[in-house]
């Protein structure tokens, strides 16, 4: 494994003490890992949630609204039909 190359992508800085240990440490956590790519896996679904989800919104359903007119009424500040609120970028 090309330690320097782990450490430059994740723009770490490694002193020459620290590789050892670091190397050592990555070995470790890598046949941790391998042991996973040893599960038979063939046939198993692919898991998403790890609880079941459903939807629990409602589907959109078209109602009555306010008049623009009336929406804007209260308005601190409208222009065109619009309401009209500080920039802020």
């Amino acid at each position: 494994m090309d330690l320097d190359l782990v450490a430059d992508l994740a723009k770490l800085a490694i002193g020459a003490e620290e590789k050892e240990y670091f190397l050592e440490s990555l070995m470790v956590k890598l046949n941790k890992l391998q042991v996973l790519q040893e599960v038979e896996t063939k046939g198993v679904e692919p898991l998403i949630y790890l609880s079941p989800v459903k939807n629990v919104w409602r589907e959109d359903r078209k109602g009555s609204s306010l008049e623009q007119s009336a929406a804007l009424a209260n308005a601190a500040a409208a222009e065109n039909g619009y309401f009209k609120v500080p920039r802020i970028v």
